[in-house]
């Protein structure tokens, strides 16, 4: 191709092969991103994947992209396809100049359903492609963020303004990010650096929600170090359509309901250094995030003393090395620790398993080295070993928990193998990790909680094959396909119990799963206009797979389903010109119970919409940027029965940026939220022989109620130069 750049070595091996990336056309005074990514320090292997992606998508038309201006936003998500599997990196920039937390910046994938139980900033938890949230395995920057403990993570876990983007495999992943989960992985990416040496940004909204922010960041010849602090915190005191838990009973609903006990608090602070020590890159980071919150209560009951906390922290240590053996090995190395404590405060009982006062504690150990070998002939080889521990103790003052103490340590070790045809045509990719899974638990043994040691090993194997038909100056056409045998182990609160709304099982098993996926991606790029069009199709086989069931007071408890089936389709198209781009994306998601219980068997899992979609269009001049953004969720049952049903949504959002032109160094933002004020919606719903129509509050994890309306308006202000 004329013009594409060569590289030596197996990271740039990996990436000009079949690596595709896709990317909004830059803002006016920001270099383009095709000479941006290519000249800045990248991590590893993801960030030059996308590098040079994009600089072999208009190879040979550099200088023309860098006269490619655009109004509209510098980012929005970047699609990646590679043998390894396809992945879609999400901006956050969003985020740290507006209101946006980290699941609305993730829920306009309609392939990922985000489910929040509460508002703003409160916890939230993402499905990939039909998975539990459970089934999700996340990172960030490749230290493993939950395991045995956090099963289901929070994904309002970090702050938004400490993260560089989150990079999404919907299916087959990288086995350096760990062992390959059947619901995905989602890895954060730490910020390195912010656009000018000081930022400062202050937010205030509805619900008496604000946050703040400030920034530096320092970079010499070797080494470069930012700073970030930022808090967040609402009232979160909106209002809902309160049902009173009686479905056919209008007299109790209360149509503007205002959700108590709701309030958060969260500060964050991070330090990310970088040096250059002769050929070795090091990075340090510390993380270190707290936050205190009400808990309102499940579903549309209503908590008044409930309350909890959360105190992180994060230490890692990075050491990369490229270009040993004259430019054929690169190695990277990682070594961890983060510690996590948690408090459950529940003194009236109010939400669902009694009176509590836990605390928890836990904590994990990481370390991985990963060395890629480039060989002749196009082939390159990765090892990836790492070794895993974490701990786990439970307290509680007012009853002691059976489980007094517990471990889990995971050695795993992978390899892959990938070539690629002399033209670029043709790339494959296959891998396979060992994983052993030793649990050890101490506490009071019984029946229904027995105590002892265990382990289990596990083989997932994964490949993929990228076929490139089409590669020119201006078009690049893929088709990709993968497979994968993926498993995840049960967590210790999945088996032993949670904080106030999860009961334990003992007696569950490994839920493993079978997965095909395929994919084309056509992208059109030139001095004027970007084009992307992709379609995706996937069918899973889950063996084991562990749901979830729901007592009458919103009180869950898991068990392995024999069987389930998940398949579906995807569909994106996204244009984007100098003063204007637009995107649309669909998906389709079919889901079935293979459970041996007659009463279940062929229903529909729950809390999985069977339809998604997403639309946004954004156009901007002299420095204002107008944007409408709208998704869609069909409706999807919240029980294994199929019977309770919660309403569809259909939420539009709206943003003004307006950045002055005698002085860019400020930003105003003015987002409107949920402007229709979609809070309630009509239903229909079995009422002894015949169906009648009953409202429902639109909701969200286990039921909790959506805000309405709500606006935001942020003020950031950036100074000292550019990076």
């Amino acid at each position: 191709m004329t013009g594409a750049p060569v590289h030596h070595g197996p990271h740039a091996l990996a990436s000009t092969d079949d690596a595709l990336a896709v990317q909004a056309p830059p803002a006016p005074g920001r270099v383009p991103p095709f000479a941006r990514r290519a000249t800045r320090p990248t991590r590893g292997v993801g960030g030059l994947a996308a590098a040079l992606g994009l600089l072999a998508l208009c190879g040979g038309r550099t200088l023309a992209a860098q006269d490619f201006h655009s109004e509209t936003r510098a980012t929005r998500d970047v699609e990646v396809v590679r043998a390894e599997g396809a992945s879609v990196l999400v901006s956050t920039e969003e985020s740290f100049s507006g209101a946006a937390d980290v699941a609305e910046v993730l829920e306009r994938l309609p392939e990922l359903r985000v489910r929040r139980a509460g508002g703003l900033n409160g916890p939230a938890f993402v499905s990939i492609r039909g998975s539990q949230p459970e089934a999700v395995a996340f990172s960030l920057d490749g230290i493993p963020l939950h395991g045995a403990q956090d099963t289901a993570l929070n994904i309002n876990l970090l702050l938004p303004e400490m993260l560089d983007g989150i990079r999404v495999y919907r299916g087959n992943a990288p086995i350096s990010l760990g062992p390959a989960y059947p619901g995905g992985m989602i890895d954060f990416r730490l910020r390195e650096h912010i656009p000018a040496r000081y930022a400062v940004a202050a937010s205030y909204g509805s619900w008496q929600t604000w946050k703040g922010l400030a920034a530096g960041f320092h970079r010499t010849d070797t080494t470069r170090t930012l700073i970030s602090a930022a808090a967040r915190g609402s009232a979160g005191d909106f209002r809902f359509y309160d049902t009173g838990g009686t479905d056919f009973t209008r007299e109790d609903d209360v149509p503007d309901q205002v959700r108590r006990n709701n309030q958060h608090r969260e500060a964050a602070l991070l330090v990310h250094h970088e040096a250059r020590l002769e050929r070795w890159r090091l990075n340090l980071i510390s993380l270190t995030d707290v936050r205190e919150h009400g808990i309102p209560g499940l579903d549309v009951n209503q908590a008044e003393q409930a309350e909890g906390s959360r105190i992180q922290q994060l230490l890692a240590l990075r050491a990369r090395r490229n270009g040993l053996l004259d430019g054929r090995l690169d190695l990277n190395t990682i070594g961890s620790l983060y510690i996590s404590r948690r408090t459950y405060s529940d003194p009236a009982g109010e939400v669902g398993l009694g009176l509590q006062e836990r605390a928890d504690t836990s904590l994990i150990g990481f370390t991985q080295a990963d060395a890629a070998l480039w060989l002749p002939h196009h082939h390159t080889v990765r090892l990836v070993g790492d070794y895993r521990i974490e701990t786990y103790r439970p307290t509680d003052a007012i009853r002691a928990p059976q489980l007094e103490y517990a471990t889990r340590q995971t050695p795993s070790l992978g390899v892959a193998w990938t070539w690629r045809t002399d033209n670029r045509l043709l790339s494959l990719d296959a891998s396979t990790r060992v994983t052993a899974y030793h649990t050890a638990t101490r506490g009071e043994a019984t029946p229904q909680h027995p105590i002892g040691s265990t382990v289990t090993p596990r083989v997932t194997p994964q490949a993929g094959v990228v076929l490139t038909p089409v590669r020119g100056a201006y078009d690049r056409l893929q088709v990709g396909a993968w497979a994968s045998r993926t498993a995840r182990p049960p967590g210790f609160a999945e088996l032993y119990g949670d904080n106030g709304s999860s009961v334990g099982n003992p007696e569950l098993g490994f839920e493993s799963q079978t997965a095909v996926e395929l994919s084309a991606l056509y992208n059109h790029c030139d001095d004027h206009v970007d084009l992307t069009l992709q379609v995706a199709l996937f069918q899973q086989w889950r063996d084991q797979a562990i749901e979830y069931i729901a007592s009458p007071v919103g009180v869950r408890k898991p068990l392995n389903v024999p069987g389930a089936v998940a398949r579906g389709a995807e569909a994106r198209a996204s244009v984007s010109h100098r003063y204007i781009s637009a995107g649309a994306a669909l998906a389709r998601l079919y889901t079935r119970n293979d459970s041996d219980d007659p009463r279940l068997q062929g229903n529909a899992l729950p809390w999985r919409s069977p339809w998604s979609a997403d639309g946004h269009i954004e156009g901007g001049a002299g420095g204002l940027t107008v944007g409408w953004q709208s998704t869609w969720d069909s409706p999807f049952f919240a029980d294994q029965e199929n019977r309770r049903r919660y309403p569809a949504r259909l939420i539009h959002d709206l943003t003004v940026r307006y950045r002055p032109t005698f002085y860019p160094e400020l930003l105003v933002a003015l987002e409107l939220r949920n402007i229709t004020n979609e809070r309630e919606a009509t239903i229909p719903a079995r009422d002894g022989g015949r169906t009648i129509q009953v409202p429902r509050p639109i909701s969200d994890f286990q039921g909790y109620p959506i805000p309405g309306r709500s606006i935001y308006m942020t003020l950031t202000w950036m100074a000292g130069g550019s990076r």
